[in-house]
């Protein structure tokens, strides 16, 4: 019997109807299935039967030294595994405090990217904040700094020379915010890879973050020469009275302006690109810092007076670091050290001089160490030009004098800059030299 058209488009609906059953029961089924798997997972799973504690242990040993927000990659990567796992990371909030946002992010339209970070820092409940900016410095970034400035504990900033922050020198203002930075730790400005040579950066939008920021302990401002700030606006004194390393400057050399402004008083490890401006001088002589390590790239073509007076502002520092130090500012700093009534540097115990070129009077060498032989306690001269003569090509007596200093207890090495001199790239002067 021939079915009308009617009661054929009924037959298609009651079908499709019993299909679409079929499937919420094949669902079901799939769903119930997936449920049964994940608790037999968590039944073989050892890392189930684990407190907590040793399976949160765990998974921290799982992250990388820098996290991502990327689906393959742990914490994130932890929430795919099973519900179990999931769980646990989620009941962790140390997995979360610690956060790189890549470059790629940059992408990403400010309201998408404020939402996930938003997600990912969430989770990490009241643990303080490390985070890394691979994504150049604009006002998304500023704002996200601004939303967490109280939970931050490490904060690592790229910018770029050519960004948002030279046309808005408020990009950090946070002096309106309560309870500002109280925790920050360690603050680091550095620039992107394409100016990692050439970077400079205002100076107001780094002042915001160091006036809102007492418990400050390190700063580091890499590859970046810091500009002053213009119409006197910033030159109120900004003090950091809890700051202990301070780093600035990368090659080739950059300007040392705004120290001019900065006061460390507990300052003990320093390092700067060169000591040649007088604005150096000036923060030594404001801070007065117990400083117990100072490490120089470019050693600074200064008359002898200058670096002296320079020198004597380090009266605590024990472990002395300088590149690139030749010709007549060699000759000044060896000279400085045999006049040990210039009082400086009383407190040396280690010195280490790199990359110095051409110049290699190794009387005037011995003769600064000599005089230094009661407090210093290991020398180490490297990547002099495989040119030049080496003590132990020089005369008998010369070679002895040294071979006294190592036998009185100094510990002398010299390397060269390529493996053209006797046992290899390092020689240590033995009693036996």
């Amino acid at each position: 019997m021939t079915m009308s058209i009617q009661d054929l488009e009924a037959r298609i609906e009651e079908l499709s109807s019993d299909i679409e059953r079929q499937r919420e029961i094949l669902r079901k089924l799939e769903h119930d299935r997936s449920l049964v798997q994940r608790q037999l997972n968590a039944a073989r799973d050892p890392v189930a039967q684990l407190p907590l504690e040793i399976s949160s242990e765990i998974f921290l040993q799982c992250l990388p030294p820098q996290p991502i927000p990327e689906a393959d990659q742990a914490p994130v990567l932890l929430l795919n595994v099973c519900t179990t796992w999931s769980d646990i990371a989620l009941s962790t909030p140390v997995l979360w405090h610690k956060l790189c946002i890549p470059e790629e992010l940059e992408s990403l339209n400010a309201e998408a990217f404020m939402a996930g970070m938003e997600r990912w820092l969430h989770r990490a409940g009241t643990h303080l904040l490390d985070i890394t900016m691979e994504r150049p410095l604009d006002s998304v970034v500023a704002s996200l700094i601004r939303c967490y400035s109280s939970r931050l504990q490490r904060l690592d900033i790229c910018v770029c020379s050519s960004g948002e922050e030279f046309e808005n020198p408020n990009l950090f203002d946070i002096t309106q915010l309560e309870p500002r930075l109280p925790f920050l730790r360690t603050l680091i400005f550095r620039p992107t890879p394409s100016d990692r040579y050439q970077g400079t950066f205002p100076a107001p939008p780094i002042f915001h973050l160091l006036r809102g920021a007492p418990e400050l302990t390190e700063l580091s401002v890499k590859a970046l020469s810091v500009l002053d700030a213009a119409d006197g606006i910033w030159t109120a004194e900004v003090v950091l009275p809890n700051l202990q390393r301070f780093e600035y400057g990368y090659e080739p050399p950059v300007a040392e302006g705004a120290l001019k402004y900065l006061t460390a008083p507990r300052l003990e490890f320093l390092s700067l690109s060169t000591a040649e401006e007088p604005s150096v001088v000036t923060f030594l002589k404001r801070s007065s810092p117990p400083l117990r390590e100072v490490i120089i790239d470019y050693g600074p073509p200064v008359s002898q007076t200058a670096f002296t007076e320079f020198l004597s502002h380090l009266p605590s520092v024990t472990r002395l670091k300088i590149g690139h130090l030749s010709g007549a500012a060699a000759e000044s700093f060896f000279d400085i050290l045999v006049e040990t009534g210039s009082g400086a540097l009383p407190s040396l115990q280690t010195l280490e001089l790199y990359s110095m070129g051409d110049w290699s009077d190794w009387s005037l060498v011995l003769r600064a160490l000599s005089a230094r032989r009661s407090g210093l306690r290991s020398v180490n001269l490297s990547h002099f030009s495989r040119h030049l003569a080496v003590p132990w090509s020089l005369d008998a007596q010369f070679r002895g004098e040294f071979g006294q200093l190592v036998a009185d207890g100094m510990e002398i090495y010299i390397q060269s800059e390529e493996a053209a001199w006797p046992d290899g790239n390092i020689v240590q002067l033995l009693p036996a030299f």
